[in-house]
């Protein structure tokens, strides 16, 4: 019994990340471990509101799509970029590019399909001289969404490209316009030219969205002694 209060007042750190600026919070364990639970069951809600059973794959993955360029709005330029926890930005309702991938990706690896946000480099000149994506894998494949820029990626079909397609150059974008708001748009070729399919699995593995969940983040715990 000693060793278990022992144990779950352990002091362990969180990072938090304010304006690029991140700083190392200490916290007990079992107070680490109670937010981990919390927003677990928060995410697990929250996707059941989304999706229904009776939709395929492709369709829970638009749905949770069209969910986040509903409910996550773009970075307001007065306010700090604050960098913790996924769930914090669903609650603050606003992210900068690659925390709107990360809320699209780790709703929809809780509706049981992998997916990760990817950075995907542009040439020299390019600007931005990023871009950040989602991975998502259905139908056997894996297929890009671009969440930020509310733009999804189609086969002449008009059925979701896989990357594939992309790679081929056999894909055109589809515009989700939902609020009304004119989309920021790129030159996508640009930023695809280097995408390499062998390395999604392996990208998917270390991507925070992939361990949001208890058990995936205690097995990232015992091989990095990070929660």
């Amino acid at each position: 019994m000693y060793f278990s209060v022992f144990f779950f007042t352990i002091e362990t750190t969180t990072r938090q990340g304010v304006n690029y600026q991140t700083q190392s919070i200490r916290i007990p364990l079992y107070l680490k471990a109670f937010d981990l639970f919390e927003r677990h069951f928060h995410y697990r809600w929250l996707v059941n509101q989304i999706v229904t059973e009776k939709m395929d794959d492709q369709q829970k993955v638009e749905a949770i799509f069209n969910w986040t360029i509903r409910h996550v709005a773009k970075q307001p330029p007065q306010l700090p970029i604050i960098d913790d926890h996924v769930w914090h930005i669903i609650v603050r309702g606003y992210g900068v590019e690659d925390q709107m991938a990360d809320v699209f990706a780790t709703l929809t690896n809780y509706a049981g399909i992998k997916a990760f946000m990817l950075r995907c480099n542009g040439p020299a000149a390019a600007k931005p001289n990023h871009i950040i994506v989602t991975a998502v894998y259905f139908n056997n494949d894996w297929h890009l969404y671009d969440v930020y820029r509310r733009t999804m990626f189609v086969d002449k079909a008009n059925r979701s490209a896989s990357i594939k397609d992309i790679i081929a150059s056999q894909w055109q974008t589809k515009a989700v316009d939902l609020n009304g708001i004119v989309k920021e748009s790129v030159r996508y070729m640009d930023y695809f030219e280097k995408l390499n399919i062998g390395e999604f699995d392996s990208l998917y593995r270390k991507n925070r969205s992939a361990i949001q969940d208890p058990i995936s983040r205690f097995n990232y715990f015992l091989s990095d002694w990070k929660i």
